[in-house]
């Protein structure tokens, strides 16, 4: 054992070893720590995340629609995007009064930790629901039971704020869930009708023939629309959808063990062969579709490997130059998979990856013995289906012997026989390669200097490259830039790239720090997806940001600063050097306190400006009603406050209106302004108040700078 030395331990050192203890936090209320980290529990924020809330709470009412121990057979889905409100109902076995506050409250709390064979469901945690109360700015639920009695129980914020009996006098039996997001916590959430409509959609196509969802939406113009979508087609629902020319009538699959159960439906589509599209959910959450799927991934391997054996070994046999690989197979391959699992491991609450090792077998084995039964039942299109492969490989051949050819038409090193503009790096591949693309000749010039030349290497683009979107195999192959890329990375490409040939770690753009830059960023970002696949999934792929901050120091040279905190320093050391700041009862502001005042609120001055002119308002009087309104002020103390502030407005220019809204009309600053603040006024004016909202919490909407009081903007 190693002797322990004793060490010398300075006064500041001793003073955080008795106040460490204070560092230590317990979060003890669940909502609450949802409400910190939403990520952990909901996914993204925004739009995404909105619709993860929604699904999560229309989730459990199918659960309900789908078991056999409950007698709903309706649910109902309203969705208002004019405030992006959810009202969720079902004629379910309802919320027992007495759990109610738990099962939306109570972490763990679930019907789905005890099951039987079969007992598949989209809960597992006993988590989703309640992460949408702790994201809600209204969370409302309301139970309803047969014999004539409902219960109500209101959230906001998490917290619970109301619980009451409430009138049933239909005997209503069932749930109803209302609820708006919290805009502080998940930002802007922009969530389509249409986005809402497809899930929905496809998620109860997962779901029994039959079975019905009322859905109705309002869209942000306020049109409503309607409709009671009916499960008519099952599975093949969404292929019908997303298929442009099927080659053969769809391969349905299904196979159900009680542990495991597994629907698929897939086709080739004609019209497009540069690679799958498949769509996958696992116990009907939607998942996406990369390997670590291991339903997508068994679904695919059994695909691939009945179809490239068929092909090789008895269509096209030993003697044929053309060789089927499974990225022929992939190509043009159309799918919607639906897994389940008795007891499903996600990663991560979102559930957009399902983890079960035990089921990329079981998909696989599913899949190789249904299409040994499907060759015996539908020989017909078994032929289509190889001649298309067939053509699909014969494509692919033809296309690399055009690369050959434009290959050699490149402009090549005598040595390396790699690209003449490529700069190679000069050192061994276990460096940690690097390679820079840039844009154009002078730009490889500059960051020439500033490369390590043994690790990093350097390539430019003349300008705006290809756009591959709807770009063909043979448009791809006779890029000169793409095929350069190609070479340089070593991976091939296409269905044919090989990620584990490539010896770069990063691949990085360094576009010009302007809008065409951004462009050609962009299309280089869809040219790694879709020609050199799993590089961005890797964590390979990088964009360079140049110097985000510049400013003119009293030499007249910039200073330059790609970190905002090292630029708001720089600035309020200049600021403080010729003002004089204070808070409103006088109090100097430290620099410390006015750096973390630049970059709280550094997006606020953009946010302002922008829907300021938008809606023609005189900042100063838009910032005194904003911060009049989250201060609850009644109408005398705004139409005072205004008059103050605001030297030629007079009372009489602000009136309340009958439905409780304000409309100011008169001369502000020597020009006409006219605001009409009502619950449109103030949804549009969110991104301001999210800021404002902690300004007015910390007391930060009034200084005096230099004598003269000014507000936050």
């Amino acid at each position: 054992m190693a002797k322990v030395v004793n060490q010398e331990i300075s006064q500041d050192m001793i003073k955080n070893i008795e106040q460490y203890s204070d560092s230590i936090k317990t979060i003890e209320n669940f909502m609450d720590a949802v409400r910190m980290r939403p990520g952990m529990y909901i996914g993204p924020r925004g739009a995404a995340g909105l619709l993860n809330m929604g699904r999560e709470v229309w989730q459990n009412a199918i659960d309900q629609l789908v078991s056999k121990m409950s007698p709903c057979d309706m649910i109902w889905i309203v969705y208002d995007a004019r405030d992006h409100s959810f009202i969720i109902s079902d004629n379910g076995l309802g919320i027992p009064f007495d759990d109610m506050i738990r099962v939306y409250t109570k972490a763990h709390t679930s019907k789905n930790y005890e099951k039987q064979k079969g007992d598949y469901s989209a809960g597992l945690n006993g988590i989703g629901a309640k992460a949408t109360n702790a994201l809600s700015e209204v969370f409302k639920v309301t139970s309803y039971k047969y014999t004539g009695e409902a219960k109500e129980v209101v959230f906001k914020k998490g917290k619970l704020v109301s619980e009451k009996k409430v009138p049933n006098k239909e005997g209503r039996q069932g749930t109803t869930v209302e609820f708006k997001p919290d805009h502080s916590i998940m930002g802007e959430t922009d969530l389509d009708t249409v986005t809402v409509y497809t899930l929905i959609r496809d998620m109860l196509s997962l779901t029994e023939i039959g079975n019905k969802i009322d859905y109705t939406s309002i869209a942000a113009n306020g049109k409503t629309y309607h409709e009671l979508i009916v499960n008519e087609d099952g599975i093949l629902t969404n292929l019908i959808a997303k298929t442009g020319e099927p080659l053969i009538t769809p391969i349905i699959v299904s196979r159900d063990t009680g542990e495991m159960k597994l629907d698929a439906a897939f086709t080739f589509d004609a019209k497009n062969i540069i690679g799958e599209n498949i769509t996958s959910f696992a116990n009907m959450c939607p998942t996406s579709t990369t390997p670590q799927n291991t339903h997508v991934k068994g679904f695919l391997d059994g695909v691939c490997y009945w179809f490239t054996k068929y092909m090789n070994d008895t269509y096209l046999g030993d003697k044929s130059k053309i060789k089927v690989t499974p990225n022929d197979v992939k190509a043009g391959l159309s799918a919607m998979i639906s897994a389940f699992h008795l007891n499903p491991d996600f990663t991560g609450q979102a559930k957009e990856v399902f983890s079960n090792s035990d089921y990329t077998a079981f998909a696989k084995n599913v899949m190789i013995e249904a299409l040994n039964e499907w060759k015996k039942q539908k020989p017909n299109d078994l032929v289509k289906v190889a001649k298309f492969l067939k053509d699909v490989a014969q494509a692919r051949i033809n296309a690399d012997k055009e690369t050959i050819k434009v290959t050699a038409k490149y402009n090549k090193s005598s040595t390396s026989g790699l690209p003449e503009k490529y700069s190679k790096p000069t050192g061994p591949a276990s460096l940690g390669w690097e390679l820079f693309i840039v844009e154009g000749d002078s730009a490889k010039g500059s960051a020439a200097s500033g490369r390590d030349p043994k690790r990093q290497g350097i390539f430019p683009i003349r300008g705006k490259i290809l756009n591959v979107y709807d770009a063909n195999l043979k448009a791809i192959s006779n890029n000169v830039e793409i095929m350069s890329i190609a070479d340089i990375l070593g991976g091939g490409w296409g269905k044919n790239f090989d990620i584990t040939k490539v010896k770069y770690q990063k691949i990085i753009f360094m576009p010009d720090a302007d809008a065409d830059g951004d462009h050609i960023a962009s299309l280089l970002l869809l040219l790694f997806i879709k020609v050199f696949p799993g590089l961005i999934e890797s964590g390979r792929v990088y964009k360079a940001v140049p110097p985000l901050y510049g400013k003119k120091n009293a030499k007249g040279k910039f200073e330059y600063f790609t970190e905002r905190v090292d630029y708001a320093k720089y600035m309020q050391k200049e600021f403080i050097k010729n003002n004089m700041i204070t808070d409103s009862t006088g109090k100097k502001i430290s620099p410390s306190i006015l750096t973390n005042m630049i970059l709280e609120y550094d997006d606020y001055v953009d946010q302002f400006k922008s829907i300021s002119d938008r809606f023609h308002v005189d900042k100063t009087l838009f910032e005194h009603l904003l911060i009049a309104h989250l201060k609850g002020y009644s109408f005398s103390k705004i139409q005072n406050m205004l008059v103050k502030e605001n030297r030629f407005l007079k009372k009489e220019n602000i009136v309340k209106e009958k439905d409780g809204s304000i409309t100011i009309d008169g001369l502000v600053n020597q020009s006409i302004n006219t605001v009409f603040m009502n619950d449109r006024f103030l949804r549009d004016c969110e991104p301001v108040l999210y800021y404002l909202r902690k300004a007015v919490a910390g007391n930060e909407t009034e200084f005096v700078l230099n004598g003269k009081v000014v507000g936050l903007y």
